[in-house]
C-alpha cells in the first residue's frame, strides 16, 4: 500500500505544525471533510486510493465478507440530472441491497462469494432491477483491487457476475505468525492522522487461531494495545480488532486481513464504528 503523507500546517508565526499540536478529534470539521473526499473520490472527482475507501460502513457503503468488500453506488436522477449516492441494507454478511428513490424500492441487490475452490478468485455477483444510469464501485480493502461497473440510462439493469477481478485467496503458507513484529502504521485518516508511525504487534498461534496486541504508538488513531483474534489459512489472516486507539475512541470488533510472508506481515484494519477508520500496519520481524 501506497504510504499516506503527513499533513502539516503553519501557525501565525509562519512555524510548520504536525498532527499532534492542536490536535483533533475525528467527528470535527476535519473528520467531515474525509467523508467528504471519500465520497467525492468514488463519484469520479478524485483517485481512487485505499486510504480513502476505508470508511466506516453505515451511510453510504455496503461492507461484506465482513468488511473485506466495499461497495457505493450512484444512480442519476433521470428527470434532474443529479447524481446521488444510493442507500444500502445489509442482509446477511455477504449479501445486501441499495434503494434510490424509497426504501421500499429496492433497485440493486449484491453478494460476495467464496470461489477460491473453483477458480481462485473471489466472486461479486449484482444485480438490478433499474434503468436509470447507475455506477457500482467496488474495493477489496486488502488488496485495494478496484472495478467501476456502469448502466446507462434507459437500459435494463444486466447481471454482473465477476468471478475474475478478486484473486485474493489464501495462497501457501507463509511461516510460523506467532512472535514479536515491528514495523510502522499508516491511517487510513490522512486528514487527521499521522503515517508511519512506529508500530508493534505481539502474536501467538495455537493451530489456526492466532491472538495477540497491536500498537502503534502515539498515532493519535492507532491502535493502543488492542486485542487481536483471528484466524490464519495459508497466507491469510483475518480477524477481528477490539479495543482502544491512542485519541480515546475504539476499535469495536473493526476487522483486519493480513498477508503473511516470512519474515513481512501486512496488516489491514477497518473499523466499522465512528470515524476512527484503521489503517495499515506494515510488520517486519
Amino acid at each position: 500500500m501506497k504510504a499516506i503523507s503527513q499533513v502539516h500546517r503553519s501557525d501565525s508565526a509562519g512555524r510548520n505544525i504536525g498532527r499532534r499540536e492542536g490536535a483533533r478529534r475525528p467527528g470535527t470539521p476535519s473528520g467531515a471533510v474525509l467523508v467528504a473526499a471519500c465520497l467525492l473520490t468514488l463519484a469520479g472527482l478524485g483517485r481512487p486510493a485505499l486510504a480513502q475507501v476505508q470508511q466506516p460502513c453505515g451511510v453510504s457503503a455496503l461492507c461484506l465478507g465482513e468488511g473485506r468488500y466495499q461497495l457505493l453506488v450512484f444512480w442519476t436522477d433521470p428527470e434532474s440530472g443529479n447524481q446521488n449516492v444510493a442507500h444500502p441494507v445489509l442482509l446477511t454478511p455477504d449479501s445486501g441491497y441499495f434503494w434510490f428513490f424509497g426504501p421500499t424500492n429496492i433497485e440493486i441487490t449484491a453478494k460476495a462469494v467464496d470461489g477460491c475452490s473453483m477458480n481462485g478468485h473471489e466472486w461479486v455477483f449484482i444485480s438490478g432491477m433499474t434503468n436509470v444510469s447507475t455506477r457500482i464501485e467496488v474495493m477489496d480493502v486488502q488488496t485495494a483491487t478496484h472495478k467501476t461497473y456502469t448502466n446507462a440510462q434507459g437500459t435494463a439493469f444486466a447481471p454482473i457476475q465477476d468471478t475474475g477481478t478478486f484473486s485474493s485467496c489464501p495462497g501457501a503458507s507463509g511461516g510460523p505468525i506467532d512472535g514479536e513484529w515491528t514495523g510502522t502504521f499508516d491511517s487510513a485518516d490522512f486528514v487527521d492522522c499521522d503515517s508511519g508511525t512506529p508500530a508493534q504487534a505481539s502474536l501467538s498461534q495455537d493451530g489456526d487461531s492466532v491472538t495477540g496486541t497491536l500498537s502503534a504508538s502515539p498515532n493519535f488513531c492507532g491502535p493502543n494495545h488492542a486485542r487481536l483474534a483471528g484466524t490464519l489459512h495459508g497466507d491469510t489472516l483475518t480477524g477481528v480488532v477490539t479495543g482502544a486507539d491512542y485519541g480515546g475512541g475504539g476499535y469495536r470488533d473493526a476487522h483486519v486481513f493480513g498477508t503473511l510472508t516470512g519474515t513481512s506481515l501486512e496488516l489491514v484494519i477497518v473499523n466499522g464504528f465512528g470515524l476512527i477508520p484503521g489503517g495499515t500496519l506494515h510488520l517486519h520481524r
